[in-house]
């Protein structure tokens, strides 16, 4: 039942991560373009709200429909870890970089959606940006580091800068019991506030796009 509980958990963690990350692209691909078909966005823009708003207001909404899709497979982890084996370091950290990874997505297809008319050209855009930024990171922290590429993964730290790599990490040492978890916290709080930054910084971007559109 321990090694059942192993499997399941990996597998509903993984499918989570990847499957919230298709739907907070699809999702935020018609945030800003909506309003540009619909002929709304200049009566948005002559209300008291600033595009700083209005930008703020069209994330944090739909992000938050994803957040309770996340928090929904709380309860079916809970009860597969009564099986045992299951560390609830592991579950709480999975979430975290979860959840950080959905908020860079969806601040990527915010941008693309500022940028592009269309919706499936923001779904596009989207799908192969997102995932190349996250693997250039730790590649162009090695180039100025003065790093090998073929030595990257001697490299912790810069590992530790691409969820998925961090993510695939912590499945292979926070699922084994005795496994100190807090030694896998600072490595998440760097990949996470890196995360958070790219999408202030994204964000940002999009506000001076809505008022150029």
């Amino acid at each position: 039942m321990e090694a059942a509980a192993k499997v399941i958990t990996q597998g509903i963690v993984w499918f989570q991560f990847y499957g919230v990350q298709v739907v907070t692209v699809i999702i935020m691909s018609t945030a800003i373009g909506e309003e540009v078909y619909g002929r709304t966005l200049a009566v948005l823009m002559t209300t008291p709200l600033s595009s700083r708003q209005l930008v703020a207001s069209k994330f944090v909404s739909r992000l938050f429909q994803i957040v309770l899709l996340v928090l929904a497979s709380l309860p079916l982890l809970a009860v597969v870890r009564v099986l045992g084996g299951i560390p609830w370091g592991y579950l709480i950290l999975s979430l975290c970089l979860t959840l950080a990874t959905t908020a860079f997505v969806g601040s990527v297809s915010l941008f693309f959606s500022a940028v592009c008319r269309r919706p499936y050209l923001v779904v596009i855009a989207s799908t192969l940006s997102a995932p190349l930024l996250l693997f250039l990171v730790p590649v162009i922290m090695a180039l100025a580091m003065g790093i090998p590429l073929p030595r990257l993964e001697e490299v912790p730290v810069a590992l530790c800068l691409n969820p998925y790599i961090l993510l695939d990490s912590l499945t292979d040492y926070m699922m084994s019991p005795g496994r100190a978890a807090a030694a896998s916290v600072p490595a998440l709080v760097l990949c996470c506030g890196l995360l958070v930054g790219l999408s202030s910084l994204l964000l940002r971007l999009s506000v001076r796009l809505v008022r150029s559109v």
